[in-house]
């Protein structure tokens, strides 16, 4: 092979490489951002099942009743 096709391959691997790392890069931004989204949720429910005890209690009555 002559250089200049060498330095091509090398060229579109390197891209070939960067595309794929972007690409992992975006799936682990969309992970972390739905783990956010679910921790942020989970610290509302938390909050609310402190705040009022009586209604979450009847909360998971009623899911274990609708479950069953």
């Amino acid at each position: 092979m002559s250089s200049a096709s060498l330095m091509l391959v090398d060229t579109v691997s390197d891209e070939a490489r960067s595309v794929l790392a972007s690409a992992i890069t975006q799936i682990i931004n969309f992970i972390r951002t739905l783990v956010a989204y679910a921790m942020e949720y989970m610290r509302k429910f938390y909050t609310y099942m402190a705040e009022h005890p009586l209604a979450m209690t009847l909360f998971i009555a009623n899911v274990i009743v609708w479950i069953s």
